[in-house]
């Protein structure tokens, strides 16, 4: 089981997710080193092995694949830094190994759900990036990757 944490660090990352429609993908604006990776889907959440803490996002994501549907943003819990627990070699691990989390977005407000929209009281929403939101379930497992849509 793969954990994660919040954690508030002086020297934030600014990232920001974009979308390349005519390339089907999320990619993050500016490229920084990652070399530890979750898989979601096609998406990867890369992250530091010297900090542990996620910088990246990027990966395939087709539009005819979402699932269009009226998103409401969990409320967030707090600004900073995403972070593993425990220790990881680099390299890459798969989130969605049972089934392939679903990705739903809504037009209205560019919001694009990689996992489980739906938020419980007990869930932890962290915005890690400019325009990314993970949802933490109380166990400290990824619920779902929230990521406001711009396009390049």
């Amino acid at each position: 089981m793969i954990k994660l944490c919040t954690y508030v660090a002086n020297s934030r990352i600014n990232c920001k997710a974009v979308y390349n429609s005519q390339e089907n993908e999320v990619d993050t604006i500016p490229k920084l080193n990652s070399d530890i990776t979750l898989l979601i889907a096609y998406i990867n959440i890369g992250f530091d092995s010297d900090t542990m803490v996620a910088n990246q996002i990027w990966g395939f994501s087709p539009k005819d694949s979402w699932i269009e549907q009226k998103l409401s943003l969990p409320q967030i819990s707090n600004n900073s830094d995403l972070k593993l627990v425990g220790d990881f070699e680099p390299g890459a691990w798969r989130l969605d190994r049972s089934s392939t989390w679903k990705t739903f977005f809504d037009s209205e407000t560019g919001w694009l759900c990689i996992g489980n929209p739906n938020a419980e009281a007990q869930d932890n929403s962290v915005k890690f990036m400019e325009n990314a939101v993970a949802v933490l379930t109380a166990e400290a497992e990824l619920k779902g990757l929230w990521i406001q849509l711009s396009t390049d």
